[in-house]
């Protein structure tokens, strides 16, 4: 996304500045083929991508990918300017789409569940999940803390990765009692796949 966004911006400029162009176009064979490229790219990581996650689930035995999604979640991003640009600009519905079409030619069924408060509860204390309502402010204490950009801390002092911790939130919210036999069962160390 910076190369892209850094090509665009120059390609830009140059019809703004150019002696040839038309007033106030904003459209050329350069920025077309730009757009084009970067798409294909994009399209062709989210395949491998999207191939992992439904082998990994396969091999595992696993029938159900659960996926947490929040409304507006691109139009409230606050993550500075840069980081901001290059998360919008990615097409995650598109993702979404290729895992489940992958995942159900293999009879393995996707859900989408909304997502809030899943990084700020502890799942090893097994925090309530309350469900975000816009305009209503949240009361809920949560006894755990994410303490670092990867790691979450819980009420014992227990670190857990924070995307494993918000993961295994997300299953909670979809089956609230997935973790009854106890947490010994969950996997606390991430699966690390190479996209090629």
């Amino acid at each position: 996304n910076r190369w892209y966004n850094k090509l665009k911006s120059y390609y830009y400029a140059a019809l703004r500045n150019g002696r040839s162009s038309k007033e106030g176009q904003r459209y050329s064979k350069r920025l077309s083929k730009l757009d084009s490229k970067r798409h294909n790219q994009i399209k062709d990581f989210f395949h491998k991508v999207s191939f992992n996650i439904v082998k990994v689930a396969k091999e595992h035995r696993i029938d159900t990918i659960i996926i947490g999604k929040n409304m507006d979640w691109k139009q409230k991003v606050a993550l500075g300017s840069k980081n901001n640009q290059n998360f919008v600009q990615i097409p995650h519905a598109m993702l979404v789409s290729m895992i489940r079409y992958k995942a159900n030619t293999e009879g393995i069924a996707v859900i989408e569940t909304e997502e809030s408060y899943t990084s700020r509860a502890s799942f090893l204390d097994e925090d309530p999940i309350p469900t975000y309502k816009s305009g209503e402010k949240s009361d809920d204490i949560f006894s755990g803390k994410r303490i670092s950009r990867g790691m979450y801390r819980s009420k014992k002092g227990i670190l857990i990765n924070a995307d494993v911790n918000g993961s295994a939130n997300i299953l909670r919210k979809v089956v609230p009692k997935a973790f009854a036999n106890g947490i010994a069962v969950v996997c606390t160390q991430p699966l690390a796949v190479n996209v090629h």
